[in-house]
């Protein structure tokens, strides 16, 4: 079933029929697409750029060393402006061969950007600070495997700069003629906001420019919400602060005595692997038992700790209570000041 790939609506209207095309919207956020599209990728041309192309320069917050990636970067003339204005990494990528003969003196990969694709060019080339897409989104099959694609490639808070026609000038002025087969999708400010914001982004602004026909330049930042980039750096952490943890542990005095006897103890000293001699709790359901083959001794059993580690999580006062009664004795805050 044929969905919006803004909205993922399935209800479109026709927009306009013609003997060779017909163009629909999506009654929902009003993105243009065409059921049969040209492809245009084989093509390549040379074109003049733009009098705004100089702003879209001006407004790069990278450095001159870091990595800017022109997407869909035709003959290479936007890169060879940057390069005159002596940005040094910069990579173009194109699909149409034509476009890697014709661009010369930046590195040019002739690949359609996709999700695997682009693992490659991350691999390669590193990610870059800064992704400029001119007029290629509307042509991309998939806009969201595209913009899932330049996240990847992205850094963290790097720049998506994107220009593409401006669907509201097409309509507003009855310009059939930028109806073109050659376009899957087409984008007004509204719609194509909510698409990139779909995928981490976070709009910092956007202007109207016109050429020939009238053109979406929008300035987006890659917004990687703090949970998922917890998520993803929380298994090498949790690693790094077990083995400082461990190695930490060589040198703590016998026995080790560990405040709590309740699933969270278990837990932590499972997770982490270590070597415990005594749990101490004043639960006198858990006194004489054993957890993890370890015995349950209440606050009055223990004499002579050797190291004393401040399990007793959510539970401060007695925590202190248990240490402050043995001067002297090595107490591990096993979270604070280990990772």
């Amino acid at each position: 079933m044929k969905t919006c790939p803004t909205c993922d609506s399935a209800e479109f209207k026709t927009l306009i029929r013609f003997d060779s095309a017909h163009f629909q919207y999506c009654t929902e956020c009003a993105v243009i697409s065409i059921d049969h599209h040209t492809d245009y990728t084989k093509q390549g041309c040379t074109a003049k750029l733009p009098d705004y192309a100089t702003e879209i320069i001006d407004s790069l917050q990278a450095g001159f060393n870091e990595l800017i990636v022109e997407v869909g970067c035709n003959d290479g003339a936007l890169l060879s402006m940057m390069k005159d204005r002596r940005y040094t990494n910069l990579l173009g990528i194109d699909p149409s061969q034509r476009c890697g003969k014709i661009s010369t003196g930046v590195t040019i990969e002739n690949i359609y950007l996709d999700q695997r694709s682009a693992g490659r060019i991350l691999k390669k080339h590193g990610s870059a600070s800064v992704v400029i897409c001119r007029h290629v989104v509307e042509h991309a099959t998939d806009p969201n495997e595209f913009l899932r694609a330049i996240s990847t490639i992205l850094k963290p808070d790097g720049m998506l700069i994107l220009e593409t026609p401006n669907s509201d000038g097409i309509l507003r002025e009855l310009r059939c003629h930028e109806l073109w087969k050659q376009h899957r999708h087409l984008f007004n400010v509204r719609n194509l906001t909510r698409l990139v914001e779909k995928h981490g982004f976070s709009l910092s602004r956007h202007t109207i420019r016109s050429t020939t026909t009238e053109n979406i330049i929008l300035w987006a930042k890659l917004f990687r919400c703090p949970e998922t980039s917890l998520c993803e750096s929380f298994e090498s952490r949790w690693k790094a602060y077990r083995s400082k943890l461990l190695n930490l542990s060589e040198s703590w005095k016998r026995p080790v005595v560990c405040i709590g006897a309740g699933h969270p103890q278990e837990d932590f000293v499972r997770y982490t692997g270590l070597s415990v001699d005594i749990f101490i709790d004043d639960d006198i359901k858990k006194v004489g038992k054993s957890l993890l083959g370890k015995p349950i001794i209440n606050t009055d059993m223990l004499t002579k700790p050797g190291t004393i580690l401040r399990t007793a999580f959510g539970y401060p006062d007695w925590m202190d209570e248990v240490c402050g009664a043995f001067p002297g004795v090595e107490v591990v805050n096993v979270y604070k000041g280990v990772e």
